[in-house]
């Protein structure tokens, strides 16, 4: 009945009116605002790694553990024993006088295994860091190009709503309330309804997204100007090369492996533990009941491992070091599966990004002004053109979630391949 109706609807010229109701947002990144300071997305990420705290609670970390291991290189400290006393040798008595040094050594190999893991401790703390700054930069790169898609996307549904506001003003302005001409209006309140009610997510969207960036950047604009390179997706990728730096970069790689040799030393250091640590001792006395008598000499205790040989500690070892062996094997496997995976997925996005180029949206632009023009002149009814309203702004979000797609996409890959340097490569893609 609508199809009808509409069928038969030749509109009045428009003129100015829709001129200036139809128009279109710039490309993507690009505001046409008053002056506002500029961000740039390698300036945010900078910013974000001097000054975030959980960047330098990984610091303070390191510190820690580092102390640790200085400490695990130091020497026990000796012992030292004086005791003064009276010795009576019949009706005869005189000074006693006993002094002792004792310096406890560990059994040779033990003190070197035991820095060892201390180093270790102090390594996989840098790996932790180092994956902390490539997922705080892939966090930034992807909430900055959020929010310059939420603002794109904002500004075009604001020029949609201004649009529709001029076309109802327009219907409401006829001077008979014919059938279709209350079918248009209803129509049009309709769009106009939906637009606002979507005008009203983006919005939410763009605050959250611009709350996020603060979390990060500790930016105070309220209106900022962030600036994200436009991603064309001409560039394809080298498996292989990716295989290696995942194989050789890829954090939880690392630490995994990290993990691996510190369970062989702690295995070392257990099977040296059966042999128990020693003590040097040199000690001096000297007794004066009648004749004096001094004493004088060294000598060494070594405990005598006949009851304990740590045997439990070692299997258990043992275990845990084939365990930590097998889970390495496994990662490995698996991150050349999820490589495949990341590749296929980058490759799908990076098709989407090539049918929306960036001259789409001049295409766009100009195919709304030809069916407003035609609208005009009554070759075009209004439900075919409320149809292309909706395949254009259709066509326009779908270009701004390729591009956000695609660093989506990106960012899987570099945070499996432990690359920091997505943020300054993304004009390759």
């Amino acid at each position: 009945m609508i199809n009808r109706l509409l069928n038969n609807a030749r509109p009045k010229p428009l003129g100015i009116i829709f001129l200036l109701g139809l128009v279109l947002s710039a490309p993507l990144l690009r505001s046409e605002s008053l002056p506002q300071k500029e961000y740039g997305l390698q300036d945010l990420i900078q910013q974000t790694l001097a000054h975030s705290e959980w960047i330098l609670s990984f610091n303070t970390r390191i510190e820690e553990k580092r102390f640790a291991a200085k400490q695990s290189r130091r020497f026990q400290n000796p012992e030292g024993s004086a005791s003064v006393g009276q010795k009576e040798v019949s009706s005869i008595s005189g000074p006693l006088l006993e002094f002792s040094l004792t310096q406890p050594f560990l059994f040779p190999g033990k003190r070197e295994l035991r820095a060892g893991i201390a180093d270790s401790d102090t390594e996989m703390a840098k790996i932790n860091k180092s994956k902390a700054e490539i997922v705080l930069i892939i966090d930034v790169t992807r909430v900055v190009y959020e929010h310059a898609i939420n603002h794109q996307k904002s500004e075009f549904a604001h020029k949609r709503q201004e649009r529709f506001e001029l076309i109802k003003s327009y219907l409401a302005g006829r001077a008979f309330a014919t059938p279709q001409k209350k079918a248009e209006r209803n129509i049009v309140e309709s769009r106009l309804r939906k637009i606002i009610a979507e005008n009203l997510e983006i919005e939410t969207s763009l605050k959250d997204s611009l709350e996020k960036i603060r979390l990060y950047t500790r930016l105070e604009d309220n209106d900022p100007k962030i600036q994200a390179p436009w991603l064309k997706g001409t560039t394809d990728l080298d498996e292989n090369q990716w295989q290696t730096k995942v194989l050789g970069n890829n954090p939880d790689l690392a630490a995994q492996r990290l993990l691996v040799n510190r369970t062989g030393q702690e295995l070392s250091l257990a099977r040296k533990e059966r042999w128990s640590d020693f003590s040097v001792s040199a000690f001096y006395g000297e007794e004066s009941a009648g004749e004096t008598e001094r004493r004088l000499g060294a000598g060494i205790a070594l405990p005598l491992p006949l009851l304990n040989l740590n045997t439990g500690n070692i299997k258990s070892l043992i275990r845990k070091y084939e365990a930590e062996k097998f889970l390495l094997s496994f990662q490995e496997r698996e991150l050349s599966v999820r490589l495949r995976q990341a590749v296929n997925e980058f490759e799908a996005a990076r098709k989407s990004v090539l049918l929306y180029p960036q001259p789409l949206f001049s295409n766009l632009k100009e195919q709304i002004r030809e069916s407003e023009e035609a609208f005009r002149k009554g070759q075009l009814d209004l439900l075919l053109f409320l149809e292309v309203d909706e395949q254009t702004e259709e066509t326009y979000y779908r270009a701004l979630d390729a591009q956000l797609g695609l660093v989506d996409k990106l960012s899987n890959l570099y945070l499996l391949a432990g690359e920091k340097e997505l943020y300054v490569q993304l004009d390759k893609f």
